[in-house]
């Protein structure tokens, strides 16, 4: 873990997945937690471990948090009252596109 990536800025959702998928999270195994209105509006990524991964800042701008590209850890069962990214990706990117 010492060569961990540091916090970075994405200005769409769409390249953050990208780099998300990159650092080792398929979109199988991310899940994300919306505002409380509606599931299509995400404010932060989940990994299957339950870490935070990434957040949306009040700019609108996209995160990916320190260490955001750790090993996930196969012990901790994957979030369970949060929405699947690739189960609503063909949503958010009709939303988004």
């Amino acid at each position: 873990m010492n060569n961990r990536k540091p916090a970075r800025q994405f200005q769409t959702m769409m390249a953050l997945v990208d780099e998300l998928n990159a650092a080792g999270h398929s979109s199988d195994k991310i899940w994300y937690r919306s505002n409380g209105q509606s599931p299509f509006d995400p404010v932060d990524f989940i990994s299957a471990d339950c870490r935070m991964i990434a957040q949306r800042r009040k700019d609108g701008s996209w995160w990916v948090l320190y260490g955001y590209d750790d090993e996930i850890n196969p012990d901790i069962p994957n979030p369970s009252k949060d929405y699947n990214l690739e189960e609503f990706w063909p949503q958010l990117i009709s939303i988004i596109a």
